[in-house]
């Protein structure tokens, strides 16, 4: 698509899979517990910002919350916001809910 970016790229591929894998739990049902293998924080280049955005789900009560941070190559954050998320239906879409607000935070 003509005038977006290689990061606005990006981010349309993540949340049009994110949203794929969303519509398919709707369907496939989805587990009450999910275990994601931890990885480290990697740096982005010198001079840039980082955006990392996570969820929680409580599946028993609809309830959740996200949270982002900005980071500088150092580490060092620059801003970080949390929210509480009411009526989540699922953890994929309480993810899908922190790259939105991450990306209108950012």
């Amino acid at each position: 698509m003509e005038g977006r970016s290689c990061a606005q790229d990006v981010i349309f591929n993540i949340a049009h899979y994110l949203a794929g894998e969303y519509g398919r739990s709707l369907v496939e049902g989805e587990p009450k517990l999910i275990i994601e293998k931890q990885t480290k924080w990697s740096p982005p280049p010198v001079g840039k910002y980082k955006l990392n955005v996570d969820a929680a789900f409580i599946p028993e009560t609809d309830v959740g919350g996200i949270g982002a941070v900005v980071r500088n190559d150092k580490g060092e954050v620059m801003a970080a916001m949390a929210l509480p998320l009411a009526n989540a239906t699922s953890s994929k879409h309480a993810e899908i809910m922190a790259l939105l607000f991450g990306m209108k935070f950012a």
